[in-house]
Parts: C-alpha cells; sequence; structure tokens
C-alpha cells in the first residue's frame, strides 16, 4: 500500500487552509467593500455620512439642556435614543443610560445627570414619548425633542 508521509499530509492541509483564507480576504475586499457600517468611528466620519443621506429623510433633532442650551440637528436614526447617540458622537459629549425591563432610559447627557426634580424626557412632535426611546419607531418626518424638563 502506498501511504502519504505524514509531513506531506500536513503541507497539503496547510496549502488548503492558506487557499481559503485567502479566498476569505478577497471575498470581502471585493464583495462587501461598499457595505460598510459605520458603528462607533469618530463623530466626523459619522458627521460626513449624515451629510451624504438625503435631507429629506433625516428627521430633525433638538437637545434642550433646559439652561439655554440647544442643539438642533439633523439625522437619520431609528429611534429617538439613536438619533440622541448620533448627535452626541458628532459633538463628542458623553451618554449615560441605564437598562429596565421596558426599554433604555437616558440618565445623563452631556455632564447634565437626571436629579431628583429634574430628568431627560422625550418627545415626538410635541407629544411625550409613550414607550422607552430605544423602542420607539420614527418616521422621516418625526421631529424629535430632547429636554432636561422638571418633574410636575
Amino acid at each position: 500500500m502506498n501511504r502519504l508521509d505524514p509531513k506531506r499530509k500536513i503541507d497539503k492541509i496547510l496549502i488548503v487552509l492558506f487557499a481559503a483564507l485567502l479566498v476569505t480576504i478577497i471575498a470581502q475586499l471585493t464583495l462587501f467593500k461598499d457595505n460598510k457600517l459605520n458603528t462607533g468611528g469618530n463623530g466626523q466620519q459619522q458627521e460626513q455620512l449624515q451629510r451624504e443621506i438625503s435631507k429629506k429623510e433625516a428627521n430633525k433633532v433638538l437637545i434642550d439642556f433646559g439652561n439655554g442650551r440647544k442643539i438642533n440637528q439633523a439625522v437619520v436614526a431609528e429611534t429617538p435614543y439613536k438619533a440622541l447617540e448620533i448627535i452626541a458622537a458628532n459633538k463628542g459629549f458623553k451618554i449615560t443610560t441605564k437598562q429596565y425591563k421596558y426599554g433604555l432610559m437616558v440618565e445623563e447627557v452631556n455632564k447634565v445627570k437626571n436629579t431628583g426634580g429634574k430628568y431627560w424626557a422625550f418627545f415626538i412632535n410635541d407629544k411625550p414619548g409613550k414607550i422607552a426611546a430605544d423602542r420607539y419607531i420614527l418616521t422621516p418626518s418625526d421631529i424629535v425633542q430632547w429636554k432636561y424638563i422638571s418633574v410636575k
């Protein structure tokens, strides 16, 4: 019987694995080069991506810090929370949240924290959000407002 030398068998396996790796890398570079997803990156990359998207698809978003400081920006986002997250990344500030069984609660935006008397709330078309900000699905015409408001 003709047996293969163990070294030759290992060499053939390595060649096959190398070829498979090479094919995978080439496929990713050619097939997926236009489907890049910006999942973090820096604010400049996200800002550039936002400019490339048509303005009629964007939502108008206002962040009101309650002290006279406001940020207005148009962004394309699936949820009010994602819109806030995009603006925070563009402007370079931090958001702190807490997950509850009903959804995400915004605890802090750019060092402005929820207190016993004030908290972050979102409004859609001037109406308070009735579900968590990470679960509300926006339509392109929605106007999103994030306000730091007093408890009544």
